[in-house]
């Protein structure tokens, strides 16, 4: 009986790795129809990015085996090589737009393989563009680097306009399309087409990033109007990593599996921040969970006393949110344990 089912098994094995080695084309699946981006009309000099998403739809381990790009101008990077099945993962694609203007379409070959090698196929992207010569930003993107939420910090980005519309040439707004910046514009220099020359238009924008912007990853374009009817938007990337200003120290509170019921147990963390800060509040905390006073003073590192007492049996979990001045989103603690009856 044993025999027979491991035969089972095998052939049906056999028979899934034959299916997936005659469909060749499988590996477009794994970016589930996100094959395309165009960045459309962007100006000379502009830094882009963007992530496929590739998520492995199969049972096994996928390779990430080879990238090629049909142009230089392009870079294609695959961060995890291996995808566990069910799992995601990214080729982050870069287009350098100094090296062409007009419009350009680049092909990125990702190949990809299964079972040691035992099964392979391919995907292609397609990644275009079209790269205005009589629009230059300097520097290519609005690039914030890692940010502390709450820090205020600002980069500035100069905007050259080199053309026959030169004496009327106007960026007249800066729309910051829902990412977390506020935006200004000023005109620095405007020299009129005469004999031998097209005239030039400088313009330097102002960005901030906002004190409330969310943790996490910023990736967003904010758009650039100008009086140009042919070409009435200028797209410039904004990037961020936005890190939590505070920290606390342990973040999770094991209790234990075997807390006796009616007992108390004292737990303290850490709160600190590369700045002196105050505490605010805690939420999150009742009968069972109980702080000690908070301290008042302004500190770069708070020690928090909390005595827990679970008042019945079974599983306990309490989530401490603690507010500082430094950042709207506070920390978490998250408590655990479990009651013995």
């Amino acid at each position: 009986m044993h025999k027979f089912a491991a035969a089972v098994a095998l052939l049906w094995l056999l028979a899934t790795a034959a299916i997936v080695c005659a469909d060749d084309r499988w590996g477009d699946k794994l970016f589930k129809g996100d094959l395309v981006c165009d960045f459309g009309t962007v100006a000379h000099g502009a830094e882009l990015y963007h992530r496929f998403k590739i998520t492995n739809i199969y049972k096994v381990p996928l390779d990430i085996t080879d990238l090629r790009v049909s142009c230089g101008c392009v870079t294609a990077t695959a961060p995890q090589k291996t995808i566990p099945p069910s799992e995601t993962g990214y080729i982050e694609v870069r287009m350098d737009t100094t090296r062409f203007t007009g419009l350009k379409q680049v092909t990125v070959f990702v190949s990809v393989s299964g079972d040691n090698g035992g099964y392979y196929s391919s995907a292609e992207l397609k990644v275009s563009a079209n790269i205005r010569q009589d629009v230059v930003f300097n520097p290519g993107q609005i690039d914030f680097g890692a940010v502390n939420q709450g820090d205020t910090v600002t980069k500035n980005i100069d905007i050259d306009y080199a053309g026959s519309q030169a004496a009327t040439w106007k960026i007249t707004e800066v729309n910051t399309n829902n990412a977390p910046v506020e935006a200004s514009i000023k005109e620095t220099n405007r020299i009129p087409p005469g004999p031998g020359t097209e005239g030039r238009v400088s313009y330097k924008a102002v960005i901030t990033m906002k004190k409330d912007a969310s943790v996490g990853a910023i990736k967003q374009e904010i758009l650039f109007k100008t009086n140009d009817p042919a070409s009435p938007i200028v797209p410039a990337f904004v990037l961020a990593t936005v890190q939590s200003a505070v920290n606390v120290n342990p973040a999770k509170l094991p209790l234990g599996s075997d807390i006796v019921l009616g007992s108390e147990i004292v737990k303290r963390v850490v709160v600190r921040s590369n700045k002196a800060i105050k505490i605010l509040g805690v939420e999150g905390d009742d009968d069972e969970v109980k702080l000690d006073t908070l301290p008042s003073d302004a500190r770069e590192s708070h020690q928090l006393v909390i005595h827990c007492k679970p008042a019945k049996a079974g599983d306990f979990k309490r989530t401490l949110k603690i507010k500082t001045d430094a950042q709207s989103t506070p920390v978490e603690v998250n408590i655990e344990g479990t009651v013995q009856p």
